[in-house]
């Protein structure tokens, strides 16, 4: 272990002492390009490059750190060559500051304490430029290989250049023939010759080369006019191309494989005809106005009076359909205030509002079934049987098919409201008569009854909505 002291004149020379500037001073352990590295013990200790600071003692400043010399143990061997680098920043009296750095190697041969102003960075070893020397045999071989090489290029080059003409007239040629003539031993059996002799040349040809086994010819693609169209088919200026040019007359025309009982038709056009005649659009109501099948669907865009969807149930003209999905809302025939003005159909004497609460008595259709609501409403002990006077009526579509009976319990008894297929509200007569009382309070009373194929979809809407 070494001692490797630093000291203000080490590192800004003599001047900076008597300046009194201080300084801060770092040491860690390097390779000899700058970067950290570890320093392996031989008893298996770790020293890793990490900056290590020294306390200033003494005036001027002295930094005293304790270092192991690159080669030596404890050192492991195989770690030798390490260097010690020392970085410091300097602070002048006036504030300002320097830094530097200095990178040195601590040796076994040092004394105990090593002064960094006596060391230098030890410079490093440049690379090798010199020539180098060959052995006599190996020389001699350099120069025999040059020669062998220099011989080669050379018939390589003499083989590169073009051959003189050698040409020979027919006549001087004893065995020109066809392939058909020629002897076996040549080149071909005769029947093999017969086919060479008659084979198509690709210059005699336009179009696809196709043979059947015995003869060879040119073809070309086709395609079937508006359906398949072909581009190039004979394949002279590029490679053929093809296709689909199905126009909506062929599609149509196409056939269905099983059309079965419900599409008594052959093709798609038909098909198509078929189900579009069965789904028919439009603005108010079909019946009387458009004709069609039974199982035919119409349906109202401007959903006329509520009605929606309607379906073609018998017949062959323009009669016979019903709405399938309709929903008229509710619509209020009799309203009152809290305070008992009443509006809409007047009351007989025998039907009054309930004192200090609002109600009303209104109709809706919804689909196949009529409702009747009631609410804040007293029946008197007075011989009218109609509840609406000057004989007001629910108009058709707003009629239950069968008579329909609403009734209340109450402490009084079992009031009753009767509602006919002429569309008569009031109540009944004899043991259905009931008792006279509150009918309906706060919370709203709804009869409702089946209104089926009998009863038509309303033409008009009665009262007000709500």
């Amino acid at each position: 272990m070494k001692t490797l002291r630093v000291t203000l004149a080490d590192i800004i020379g003599p001047t900076g002492v008597t300046g009194e500037s201080t300084a801060t001073v770092h040491a860690r352990y390097v390779d000899t390009s700058g970067r950290g590295r570890d320093v392996h013990l031989t008893d298996g200790t770790i020293v890793v490059p990490v900056r290590r600071v020294a306390s200033p003692d003494g005036d001027p400043e002295v930094f005293d750190f304790d270092v192991y010399a690159n080669d030596v143990a404890p050192v492991r061997e195989v770690d030798y060559g390490h260097l010690v680098e020392v970085s410091w920043t300097v602070t002048a009296p006036t504030g300002a500051k320097s830094s530097g750095v200095k990178r040195v190697q601590i040796t076994d041969d040092m004394d105990a304490v090593v002064q960094l102003g006596l060391l230098v960075t030890p410079d490093p070893i440049p690379g090798y430029t010199g020539g180098y020397a060959l052995a006599p045999d190996l020389a001699a071989e350099v120069v025999t290989r040059a020669a062998a090489d220099a011989a080669l290029d050379g018939r390589v080059d003499a083989l590169e250049v073009a051959p003189p003409a050698h040409t020979h007239p027919l006549a001087g040629v004893t065995d020109a023939g066809t392939a058909a003539a020629a002897d076996v031993g040549d080149f071909a059996t005769a029947a093999q010759g017969v086919k060479a002799d008659a084979a198509l040349q690709p210059a005699t040809v336009t179009g696809l080369l196709a043979g059947n086994g015995t003869t060879t010819t040119g073809r070309t693609i086709t395609g079937t006019a508006d359906e398949i169209t072909v581009a190039n088919g004979n394949g002279a200026s590029g490679n053929p191309t093809l296709s689909l040019a199905l126009t909506a007359a062929k599609v149509g025309a196409l056939p269905i494989p099983d059309p079965g009982a419900y599409y008594p038709t052959d093709t798609i056009t038909a098909a198509l005809q078929l189900i579009g005649g069965r789904e028919v659009y439009g603005t108010g109501s079909p019946e009387g106005v458009v004709t069609a099948p039974v199982g035919t669907y119409y349906t109202d865009t401007a959903l006329t009076n509520g009605a929606l969807r309607w379906a073609k149930k018998t017949g062959t003209g323009n009669t016979g359909w019903t709405v399938v999905y309709g929903d008229t809302g509710w619509r209020a025939i009799t309203s009152w205030t809290s305070g008992g003005v009443v509006t809409g159909q007047a009351l007989t004497p025998s039907w009054a509002p309930v004192a200090g609460g609002a109600g009303n008595i209104r109709v809706r259709r919804v689909n196949g079934e009529v409702l009747l609501g009631f609410r804040n409403l007293n029946r008197l002990a007075v011989t009218d049987l109609s509840m609406w006077a000057t004989g007001y009526v629910l108009p058709a579509g707003f009629r239950p098919s069968e008579y329909t009976q609403g009734t209340v319990f109450h402490s009084g008894g079992v009031a009753a409201v009767w509602w006919g297929t002429d569309g008569y509200v009031g109540r009944g007569t004899g043991q259905q008569a009931g008792v006279n009382g509150n009918y309906a309070g706060p919370g709203e009373v709804v009869t409702r009854a089946p209104a089926l194929a009998d009863v038509p979809w309303p033409t008009s809407l009665p009262g007000t909505a709500g």
